[in-house]
């Protein structure tokens, strides 16, 4: 497995990318392939994640997926101030239709942990939908209703999401000064599989109380842990 690491525009705090090259034929994830992911996600800077990157599908058993994005924001209420930051994503699938997932977000260190679970199938029903909750640092809870359709390899969502986070900050300036701040988000994306371990996923959403725009774009890989 070959991985690629982008030249990061450090002006802008953005990650453009990641190329993953891997063959058909050599399916396990080594532990140099996670290092490799996670000190790229350590590279990137900017500010604490407000991002779901979530689909309504939950993973069979056993099946593990990590995803590692970039994420760009832009604050209307500041004079389009722009900001960026990373996450570490991972997932692995209990018993369907649960799965459970944390992530760490920087350069704050952000945690959070959940769970999903699918109420709906597309294959059955024409439509999936998925309910998700959890806490963490510095959101206190949780709360993402998700909506979507799977067309071949291809995810197609839209989702809910409701944060009672530890502060109302979003900058460098991040404190815990308002103990119950809420932020309700809408988002929108895609999920794309492109090999029987690596895919791809982007999401494109909004802050409406705070007028913030956020778009994300990942790469992941998915193995078993059986």
């Amino acid at each position: 497995m070959v991985i690629i690491l982008p030249t990061l525009d450090l002006t802008d705090r953005l990650c453009c990318g990641m190329l993953v090259v891997m063959r058909r034929d050599h399916p396990a994830i080594g532990w140099k392939e996670v290092l490799g992911l996670i000190l790229l996600l350590i590279t990137l800077s900017g500010c604490a994640s407000f991002i779901g990157m979530e689909t309504p599908r939950t993973l069979p058993q056993g099946e593990v997926n990590l995803l590692l994005a970039g994420v760009k924001a832009e604050d209307e209420d500041e004079g389009g101030n722009k900001f960026g930051f990373g996450v570490l994503k991972a997932r692995i699938g209990s018993k369907m239709p649960l799965d459970l997932g944390a992530r760490l977000d920087v350069p704050y260190l952000g945690v959070m942990v959940d769970a999903k679970y699918q109420v709906l199938q597309s294959d059955r029903h024409g439509l999936d939908l998925a309910f998700l909750g959890g806490t963490g640092i510095p959101s206190l809870f949780h709360f993402q209703a998700i909506l979507g359709r799977q067309i071949g390899p291809l995810q197609i969502y839209a989702s809910y999401r409701y944060l009672l986070t530890g502060s109302s900050k979003l900058d460098a300036s991040l404190t815990i000064d308002d103990l119950e701040h809420s932020i309700q988000q809408g988002f929108a994306g895609i999920r794309l599989d492109l090999m029987k371990n690596l895919f791809c996923q982007g999401e494109g959403g909004f802050m409406w109380e705070q007028d913030i725009f956020i778009i994300g774009v990942g790469c992941g890989m998915a193995f078993s842990a059986i």
